[in-house]
């Protein structure tokens, strides 16, 4: 019996720019414009729509988030976001990650995550990513 292929997603999510004031965003991102806008870059099975809910409202101690997306829903109960995005996110910068989605292999996932984050930072911005 074959097993089925999840795809996997890459997203950005822009940040408030108050994300700035964190010393440790500004060690990450040491050629950051002043201008430049501020993302957390990820790779997911979840579609981006779906994980970025779960960064939003997966923290703290009564968690009890329903997947919306079509490849793996269910039920979760434990902490699944990343403090800057939970904190700083806004919205999904569509842009940045349109024509890329879906990938077939985790380790697909992973290196276009990383080079998006690098893109992103080449360009000025500030990024945060695994």
């Amino acid at each position: 019996m074959e097993r089925k292929r999840v795809p996997y997603f890459v997203y950005a999510i822009e940040l408030d720019p108050e994300v700035k004031k964190r010393p440790r965003f500004v060690a990450r991102n040491p050629d950051m414009l002043e201008f430049g806008r501020c993302f957390y870059v990820g790779q997911s099975i979840h579609e981006p729509e779906c994980r970025y809910r779960q960064h939003k409202e997966c923290h703290g101690d009564d968690i009890t988030f329903a997947c919306i997306c079509a490849v793996k829903r269910g039920v979760f109960t434990k902490r699944l976001s990343n403090n800057y995005a939970r904190r700083f996110g806004v919205r999904l910068h569509r842009e940045a990650y349109e024509g890329l989605n879906p990938i077939r292999t985790r380790k697909q996932a992973e290196r276009l995550e990383d080079q998006l984050a690098r893109d992103l930072q080449a360009d000025g911005h500030g990024v945060w990513w695994a």
